[in-house]
C-alpha cells in the first residue's frame, strides 16, 4: 500500500532573516547623523544653540561637495538635493570624484544620486557662474562636508582642550556643511595649517565660529581659528576616529520622495527646498 507523502512544514525563519538583513543594510545607508546648523548667525547641534555661536572641535576629515537644489529655498522645509557629488584632493592637489555614478575619476554625481543633472560636474550648466536664480553665482553650491568631534570646551574666549584619550574615544562624530560663501575661508585655513604647522586639520584644535559678514549678503559667514596642537598622547585615539570618518564621510543623501511633484511638469510650481 502506497504511503502518503509527508507534508513538509514550511518555516519562514530563513526567508525573514534574509529580508531583515537586506532591510538593515539599506537603512544603514540612511542612518541619521548629527549635523551642525550654521544659519541665522547661530551654531546649533541637533537643535541646541551653542553659546557664542562657536564650537571647539577637531576636524577629522573634509571632502568637496557639490549640491544642486532645483527649487526655491525654504528654511522650514528640509529636503535632499536634486543632484550631488563628492570629491577629494589627491597627492597632487587635483580633485578626484568619490563614488561617482559610472566610476569616473572626475568629480561627477554620486552613484546613489538618481536625478543627476549632468554626467560630470565640469561643464554642467548648473555649475557655471550666472546660473543661480539671483546674482552672478552658481546654481550648484560648491561646498565642503566636514566630519568633526568636540575637541574641548569654551568658557567665553577661554579654550580648555581634551587631554585624555577616552574623551576622544567617547566623542560623538558630527557633520557640518561649509556654505559656498565660506569655502575660500575654509580652504585658506587648511592651507595655512599645512604650511605653517605641517599638520592636517585632525592634528590641531579648531574653533568654528559664525561671524557677521562685512558684505551685505549673506549676513553671516564662517570663520576658523587654530586653538593649538593636539597632544601626542591623544593622537592614537584621534587617528582611529579619523580613519572611521574618512571611510564614512561620502555617505549618500536620502532618496527624494516619489510623491514630490515634478517641477518640470506644465502648470506646476517647483516645491520649496532647504539647503541641507
Amino acid at each position: 500500500m502506497a504511503t502518503k507523502p509527508k507534508m513538509e512544514v514550511r518555516t519562514w525563519e530563513e526567508d525573514m532573516a534574509k529580508a531583515a538583513n537586506v532591510a538593515g543594510k539599506s537603512e544603514a545607508k540612511l542612518v541619521e547623523r548629527p549635523f551642525f546648523s550654521l544659519g541665522s548667525g547661530q551654531v546649533k547641534l541637533q537643535g541646541a544653540i551653542l553659546p557664542g555661536a562657536q564650537a571647539p572641535m577637531i576636524v577629522l576629515d573634509h571632502i568637496h561637495t557639490n549640491l544642486y537644489y532645483q527649487g526655491v529655498y525654504d528654511p522650514n522645509t528640509i529636503v535632499p538635493p536634486d543632484c550631488y557629488a563628492f570629491g577629494r584632493a589627491d597627492d597632487e592637489g587635483n580633485i578626484i570624484g568619490v563614488d561617482t555614478w559610472d566610476g569616473r575619476k572626475e568629480m561627477a554625481p554620486h552613484k546613489d544620486c538618481t536625478t543627476r543633472v549632468s554626467d560630470q560636474c565640469e561643464g554642467c550648466p548648473m555649475n557655471e557662474f550666472k546660473s543661480a536664480r539671483l546674482g552672478q553665482g552658481k546654481a550648484c553650491q560648491n561646498t565642503r562636508r566636514l566630519g568633526v568631534i568636540a575637541g574641548g570646551t569654551m568658557s567665553g574666549d577661554k579654550f580648555t582642550p581634551f587631554t585624555k584619550p577616552e574623551q576622544i574615544e567617547n566623542a560623538t562624530v558630527a557633520y557640518a556643511k561649509v556654505p559656498a560663501t565660506s569655502g575660500k575661508t575654509f580652504g585658506k585655513f587648511v592651507k595655512d595649517t599645512a604650511e605653517a604647522l605641517s599638520r592636517p586639520l585632525w592634528g590641531v584644535f579648531t574653533l568654528l565660529k559664525v561671524v557677521p559678514n562685512t558684505k551685505a549678503v549673506p549676513s553671516h559667514i564662517l570663520a576658523f581659528e587654530n586653538l593649538g596642537l593636539v597632544s601626542n598622547n591623544l593622537m592614537p585615539a584621534v587617528f582611529e576616529k579619523q580613519k572611521a570618518v574618512a571611510a564614512d564621510l561620502a555617505f549618500p543623501f536620502a532618496p527624494r520622495s516619489n510623491a514630490a511633484p515634478d517641477p518640470k511638469a506644465k502648470g506646476k510650481k517647483a516645491p520649496a527646498r532647504r539647503y541641507t
